[in-house]
C-alpha cells in the first residue's frame, strides 16, 4: 500500500512538471518577437542609415561645389578630363592610377607611382562601386567617384583601415583598357 501511495505522488509530480513545462513553452512563444516586426524594424533602421549617408554625401558635394551625375545604384561620378580611348567593358582589363579619400578629405590610399592598379572589369576583387564606375569611363578619362558604403565595404568596413558604413571618394585616371 505504501508503494502504491508513493507511486501516485510520483505520477502526480511528473504530471505537474509536464504541465509546468508546457506553460513555459507557451510563455516563450508569447515573448518571442514577431518576425514581421523584426523585419520592419530592420528596414526602418536601414532606411535611416541610407538617409543619413545620403545627407553626408550631399553636404560633401556642396562643400566642394561638385555637380555630379548619380547612377541608379547611388554611385556619383564626375568626369573631369575626357579621354579618347577604349571604353570600359566587362571582361576587359583596366589599368588605373587612383587615390582614395574619406568625406573628411583625409587621404586613405594612393596607387604607388608607376604601379597602377590592374583588374578585370566585372571579375576581380575590387569594390563594386569602382567596378560600376569604370564602366562609365574610357581610356584617358579622369574622374571622381563618390562611392556610398553599400558599394564599398558596407556594414563591416575593412578592419584596420576603413570603418564600417564609410563613403569613399575615388580620384581615378584610366591609363589603359585592354
Amino acid at each position: 500500500m505504501k508503494l502504491l501511495f508513493t507511486g501516485k505522488y510520483i505520477i502526480l509530480l511528473l504530471l505537474a512538471l509536464g504541465l509546468m513545462a508546457c506553460q513555459q513553452t507557451e510563455k516563450r512563444k508569447k515573448t518571442q518577437p514577431d518576425k514581421k516586426e523584426i523585419r520592419e524594424s530592420l528596414i526602418k533602421a536601414n532606411k535611416n542609415i541610407v538617409r543619413t549617408e545620403e545627407q553626408e554625401i550631399e553636404d560633401f558635394l556642396k562643400r566642394y561645389g561638385w555637380d555630379m551625375e548619380k547612377t541608379g545604384s547611388g554611385l556619383r561620378y564626375m568626369i573631369v578630363k575626357q579621354g579618347e580611348g577604349t571604353k570600359g567593358k566587362t571582361g576587359r582589363i583596366a589599368s588605373i592610377a587612383y587615390s582614395i579619400q574619406f568625406l573628411t578629405g583625409d587621404t586613405l590610399e594612393k596607387s604607388p607611382e608607376g604601379k597602377p592598379l590592374q583588374f578585370i572589369i566585372g571579375k576581380d576583387d575590387v569594390i563594386s562601386g569602382l567596378q560600376k564606375g569604370i564602366l562609365l569611363l574610357k581610356e584617358g578619362d579622369e574622374a571622381i567617384f563618390v562611392i556610398p558604403s553599400h558599394l564599398a565595404y558596407g556594414f563591416t568596413g575593412k578592419p584596420g583601415s576603413i570603418p564600417p558604413k564609410t563613403t569613399l571618394v575615388y580620384h581615378v585616371k584610366v591609363l589603359e583598357i585592354n
